[in-house]
């Protein structure tokens, strides 16, 4: 029914109508959950004729239905998530769409009547409206250990003193040896290490993967963490923190088969990324021991052995 229904459309619509005609067509196939009807048929390897608010509404539309083979698609035809979620600037880093990331968690009406969505058991139901308080989830369930990874920290001696001084935080993003800055309001036009604007994009892009991994496990989207995973930078300690997660909400969970599940999924994700470590093991031992002790700054600053 669904093909015969893109036919017709497609059939009867100009050239002009055709951009339009494929929106509507691809929010059906997103509806019906037809992902390969839609790539033979619609998407054909190619939506550059898409204007980037119309990929926006579409890819937004991919992530609130949980339709994980559409966002691995879209981001492979190289839609611009970036920017969707990062605001670009010049000579600083790029800044967080916080009303995009917050919308994707607060409407979420459907998924949060399933039996293993526990973001509101453990977050004492309500909207997270605020980036301190999804801090503050991922801190309960990974580990108090876990640095600030939304909101500007003032805690400890350093946090005041970098306050104080007027300093910017810094860290490293992956392996990449260009600087992120975390306190943008603290970021000196002068600074002598102004970020390349390629690089900051770069580091952009891996803090959505980030944003759009912690979302999917939180809200117990775990076909879509494992899409999102395949495409991360930093996926050996995203497959960790996935895991403490999933043992974490396990404790949440009302029933043993609900435990049983989570637990299951936990040690998948873990097994996935014993095995990556071990890949990289073979091939360089140093380079292995060092991914294992090193601090990931986009994860609160934990490393794979925490």
């Amino acid at each position: 029914i669904f093909e015969a229904i893109i036919y017709a459309n497609l059939e009867k619509s100009s050239v002009a109508d055709k951009a339009s005609t494929r929106k509507q067509l691809l929010l059906l196939a997103l509806a019906w959950d037809a992902i390969e009807v839609a790539k033979h048929l619609i998407i054909k390897e190619d939506l550059s004729d898409l204007d980037e608010s119309t990929k926006a509404e579409l890819f937004f539309e991919a992530l609130r239905r949980d339709r994980s083979q559409f966002v691995n698609t879209f981001i492979k035809l190289n839609f611009d998530i970036t920017k969707m979620f990062y605001e670009e600037k010049t000579n600083k880093p790029w800044k967080l769409k916080w009303d995009k990331l917050s919308d994707i968690y607060n409407n979420d009406h459907e998924k949060n009547k399933e039996r293993l969505y526990l973001l509101n058991k453990c977050h004492g139901g309500g909207k997270i409206e605020h980036k301190e308080e999804l801090d503050r989830i991922l801190r309960k369930l990974i580990g108090d250990y876990m640095k600030p990874t939304y909101s500007t920290s003032v805690n400890g001696p350093i946090g005041r003193l970098s306050l104080c001084c007027g300093c910017p935080q810094r860290g490293r993003v992956s392996d990449s040896r260009t600087v992120l800055y975390k306190d943008d309001n603290n970021y000196d036009d002068d600074d002598s290490e102004v970020p390349d604007p390629e690089e900051a994009k770069k580091e952009a892009q891996e803090l959505v993967y980030r944003d759009l991994f912690f979302w999917s496990i939180l809200t117990n989207r775990i076909e879509m963490s494992k899409v999102l995973l395949r495409h991360m930078q930093t996926r050996i300690c995203a497959a960790l923190i996935a895991s403490k997660v999933l043992k974490s909400y396990a404790k949440f969970a009302r029933d043993n088969e609900s435990k049983d599940v989570l637990r299951s999924e936990a040690e998948n994700f873990e097994e996935y990324a014993k095995e990556c470590l071990k890949c990289c093991y073979n091939c360089d031992e140093a380079i292995a021991c060092e991914i294992a002790i090193r601090r990931i700054n986009i994860f609160g600053g934990v490393s794979c052995l925490q």
